[in-house]
């Protein structure tokens, strides 16, 4: 195991070390090496929710220091402050506790499925003559038109066959469509019967329930994009990401706060807290990576305009795996 680079002094409180492996004021271990994401993420499952006076203080300075936080702990002042990654977990479990008390999961997805006229057939005939007063029977979904169709179009026709013809097994139900019994059309067809059966609020709920690692994956993204944006600072990675780690976590008290709010529109109060944590984040930006107020605007305003699309495309995608193995 590699011997870690000691300091002079106490990178938390500047107390003279002396080569001494804990700083005998403040408890601190005497290491000046480069953090790095796996250091990081080991302290934070060894002691994930451990709820001490750290968490005050650092709360406290990151609503009224934008950028202190972060900055003090990458520089070694790691004692003072909780771990990024804890307080980001603590932080986003408090905000989906919230959102779920006020049942802000329900709208989350809206699919909307029509139904199917019945088609009847005169059964007192000896024939097999359809007609449009007895038994139902699936929608048309021949294609013997010129175009293939499309892998939605399929999905959607095979949704609908599904729905009137539940007792069939899928090889019966594929020959009667004229498809292949293949790997891409029985899996198209399991996402054409998930479709027939969807509901949408069990779906938002089970999507809901995955929003914490939806958002927690998102934020190596943005660290990459914080690394795009400074890429001539002498900044490592884990450093943009331990930055996101902070800023997300005060996000997502904001958030809270607002969800609170009974009195006050909810609309109202979600463009107030996107707007305050704007005028935040750019005085944290600021801060931190230590910039002119002229650069820090452009990158702030490059950060948004990155971060917006970014987002809903992960998103989507996160939305559309979740269906996948819903």
């Amino acid at each position: 195991m590699s011997q870690p680079n000691k300091s002079d002094y106490c990178l938390n409180c500047e107390t003279a070390l002396g080569g001494a492996n804990f700083c005998p004021n403040c408890g601190q271990k005497n290491d000046a090496s480069k953090l790095t994401l796996g250091h990081v993420l080991t302290e934070s499952v060894s002691n994930l929710f451990a709820f001490d006076g750290r968490f005050f203080s650092t709360l406290k300075n990151l609503f009224l220091r934008p950028g202190k936080v972060p900055k003090e702990y990458v520089s070694g002042k790691r004692t003072k402050y909780m771990n990024p990654v804890r307080i980001y977990f603590l932080s986003s479990v408090l905000l989906l506790g919230v959102i779920q008390v006020k049942d802000g999961a329900s709208e989350m997805v809206d699919i909307h499925t029509t139904e199917k006229e019945d088609v009847k057939t005169d059964t007192t005939s000896n024939t097999n003559t359809i007609t449009t007063q007895d038994i139902a029977v699936p929608v048309d979904v021949s294609f013997n038109n010129e175009e293939e169709p499309g892998i939605l179009q399929k999905i959607t026709s095979m949704g609908d066959f599904y729905r009137e013809n539940k007792t069939l097994s899928m090889e019966a139900a594929l020959d009667s469509l004229g498809y292949e019994y293949s790997l891409t059309n029985r899996f198209m067809y399991r996402q054409g019967a998930k479709v027939a059966e969807f509901d949408t609020e069990e779906f938002n709920q089970y999507l809901f329930s995955k929003m914490f690692w939806v958002l927690f994956l998102f934020l190596p993204i943005l660290a990459s994009i914080l690394k795009l944006l400074y890429i001539r600072r002498s900044f490592y990675y884990p450093e943009h990401l331990f930055f996101a780690f902070y800023n997300q976590s005060l996000f997502f008290i904001l958030l809270s706060i607002a969800f609170l709010f009974n009195d006050t529109p909810e609309v109202v109060m979600l463009v107030l807290t996107f707007l305050s944590f704007g005028v935040y984040l750019f005085i944290a930006m600021r801060r931190f990576y230590v910039q002119s107020t002229r650069k820090t605007l452009l990158k702030f305003v490059l950060l948004n305009l990155a971060i917006i699309p970014t987002f809903g495309l992960f998103f989507a995608l996160s939305a559309f795996i979740a269906l996948l193995f819903y």
